[in-house]
């Protein structure tokens, strides 16, 4: 299957399978991870990764898969997984999430998760800005107003929002999808709304909000606008 790394009407495709060089002059697009190999992406073509890159946040990953994130714990790139530049880490599963620290809610129940591992938040949080997190989802920002956290809503530790992805793949022949945090197979005959207004199919066409279509393939996985983080 030919590499892809492209949007279409919003949609980035981050799948990739393809051998090729890949110059250690250029930036690197991404790292993954497939049959205990370490590969670089960068401009659709894949190769080994021959040195250490960089990424944004301070994300570092060494040829052998190790991760370091700043001055926190070392954690192994696994197999299937795809760190991107940008510092998404894209799971086998299908599932997506940031790889820095972050804040996040799932099933109604907020999580700090720290070098990849999620704790339930017990008590507040306050953040260095002064905002004050509740267990319950309740964010308390200086001067009063009021931010309802839903699932999938992320933050970083220091309180700033962190943009919010969903996902659609094909995997064995069925179509999973990222919303709101959780992942949800779709029958052949399902149809689901994504948080951008794209609609997605079991049969994997997904309906964008502008009317255009692409139908996601085997092993492929695109990514889409998740939920926007909200004030009242």
């Amino acid at each position: 299957m030919n590499a892809i790394k492209k949007t279409i009407a919003g949609w980035a495709c981050v799948t990739a399978f393809c051998l090729g060089a890949v110059g250690a002059e250029q930036s690197i697009d991404k790292v993954t991870r497939k049959d205990r190999k370490v590969l670089a992406v960068q401009d659709g073509k894949m190769g080994p990764l021959t040195r250490a890159v960089s990424f944004a946040g301070e994300i570092k990953v060494s040829t052998n898969g190790i991760i370091t994130l700043a001055n926190g714990k070392e954690r192994e790139l696994k197999d299937g997984q795809t760190l991107t530049k940008d510092g998404l880490l894209y799971n086998p599963d299908g599932s997506v999430a940031p790889v820095i620290d972050h804040v996040t809610v799932r099933n109604g129940r907020v999580y700090v998760v720290n070098d990849g591992q999620p704790t339930a938040l017990a008590q507040n949080m306050v953040f260095p800005n002064g905002s004050v997190l509740s267990a319950d989802g309740t964010l308390r920002v200086p001067g009063g107003r009021i931010v309802r956290l839903l699932d999938g809503h992320v933050l970083k530790l220091d309180g700033t929002p962190l943009e919010a992805k969903d996902t659609v793949s094909v995997m064995d022949g069925k179509v999973i999808v990222q919303k709101d945090g959780g992942l949800i197979k779709l029958a052949s005959s399902q149809r689901i709304t994504m948080n951008d207004g794209s609609q997605v199919f079991g049969n994997g066409v997904v309906v964008g909000r502008d009317g255009r279509t692409v139908t996601i393939k085997e092993g492929e996985t695109i990514t889409l606008e998740g939920p926007v983080l909200s004030a009242r």
